[in-house]
């Protein structure tokens, strides 16, 4: 009985202490001193609580959650104190995933709600905060804690946010997940994030010949090992030429190499092709090859010609002058040519042979300078004209209508 009339009494004193700081001055530091002794010693949780939601002193409210045990009490701090500093502390103690995902959704401080997320662990909860948060910083740090990869998988299929969606991907590690991403969502932005993620050939190749988009596409086609695949993408002609491109780059068969440059539909993918082959690849090639631009190619590569004699009078008179061209616009920028290639060009379209037209643009590209596109735009072949315009366009000059250059003529010789 000495005891509890003993604690009533402090806890008279107590309160009594409470109602004497209201009207003295914030420099009692006697009365804060037996405030926070008191909180420290005699409070019960009730009380706790009691000062926990409405003290004025900052130090007593923190000092008071800090204290407190009790779990409704602190959920009842939590969700209901009228600051900030005392909800935040309030939350860190908290045990209940349900209360804590409450206090995530609805505070009205962000401070208060990543807190709450921060300690939240159960997974459909989080999910949940990434759904249905609309503040993003909340919604980035429940998507941080989702592990689970059928809720990941579900964020990157539902929710309305891109930039969501893209970084749920990026937690994805299960494989049957992530081909799911890969081939059924709407976005190919995600679809593709999916793909780099994969491992499976057998859906990489499913993607790299069937998605609608290209460039998801190309990135199933960047992560392919089948070479027999690859080759058949690159050499499908009515694809677009970013994909065919891609699969060339991911070949590495010599010998697969060598029949894209020998078979392929397009030139600029033969072109792009037999700059990968190697002397092995080149040697394939060389027993196979019936196009003289090739087979020229293929000696200077090999140190058996030199440019000065593919250019000379005698070659080009056993090879012929599209052959030449065709060689070098096949092989790449050549320096020491320079200042034979625009002269031999001039002169290949006065023959008006259309056989090389794909050369003749590749050597625009490579060798092309004012002038050139001007004689290109000139000379009356639409091919050329087109891809003088596209020169221009690209080097920033206007074209416009006029008397224009008359260097040279499509067929005049």
């Amino acid at each position: 009985m000495i005891d509890m009339r003993y604690k009533t009494a402090i806890r008279t004193i107590f309160w009594l202490s409470i109602a004497i700081a209201s009207v003295m001055t914030s420099g009692c530091g006697a009365v804060h001193k037996f405030r926070m002794m008191t909180i420290e010693t005699f409070a019960s949780q009730s009380e706790l609580a009691r000062m926990a939601m409405d003290d004025e002193d900052r130090r007593i409210r923190l000092a008071a959650v800090r204290k407190l045990s009790d779990q409704a009490l602190l959920e009842k701090v939590a969700l209901e104190a009228r600051a900030v500093d005392a909800r935040e502390v309030a939350a860190r103690k908290l045990s209940s995933e349900t209360v804590l995902f409450k206090v995530a959704m609805e505070d009205k401080s962000k401070y208060v709600s990543m807190t709450a997320v921060d300690n939240l662990t159960d997974q459909p909860l989080l999910a949940k905060v990434v759904m249905e948060q609309k503040e993003s910083n909340i919604r980035d740090a429940a998507l941080e804690r989702l592990t689970d990869q059928e809720l990941l998988a579900k964020v990157a299929m539902e929710h309305k946010s891109l930039y969501v969606r893209k970084a749920a991907v990026e937690k994805l590690t299960d494989q049957a997940m992530l081909a799911k991403v890969a081939t059924k969502n709407e976005e190919w932005e995600v679809r593709a994030a999916a793909v780099y993620r994969l491992t499976s050939q057998v859906i990489l190749t499913k993607v790299a010949v069937e998605d609608e988009n290209w460039k998801v596409r190309v990135a199933a086609i960047g992560k392919l090992t089948s070479q027999i695949t690859l080759t058949r993408i690159a050499m499908t002609d009515d694809e677009k030429r970013s994909v065919r491109a891609a699969a060339v780059k991911n070949l590495t068969d010599q010998a697969m190499l060598a029949k894209v440059a020998l078979e392929a539909e397009a030139w600029d993918i033969r072109k792009l092709a037999f700059g990968r082959l190697s002397a092995t690849g080149l040697a394939k090639l060389a027993l196979e090859a019936k196009d003289r631009a090739v087979q020229l190619a293929i000696q200077v590569k090999r140190g058996e010609l030199t440019w000065e004699e593919v250019f000379s009078a005698t070659q080009i008179q056993a090879s012929g002058l599209g052959n030449a061209l065709g060689a070098v616009a096949l092989v790449g920028y050549q320096g020491s040519i320079a200042e034979a290639v625009v002269p031999a060009s001039h002169k290949y379209i006065r023959e008006g042979n259309a056989a090389r037209i794909p050369e003749l643009i590749e050597l625009l590209k490579l060798y092309g300078n004012k002038s050139l596109a001007e004689d290109y735009l000139n000379c009356g072949q639409s091919d050329l004209n087109a891809a003088g315009k596209a020169w221009a366009h690209k080097h920033g000059y206007y074209v416009g209508s006029g008397y224009g250059s008359h260097r040279v003529r499509w067929g005049s010789r």
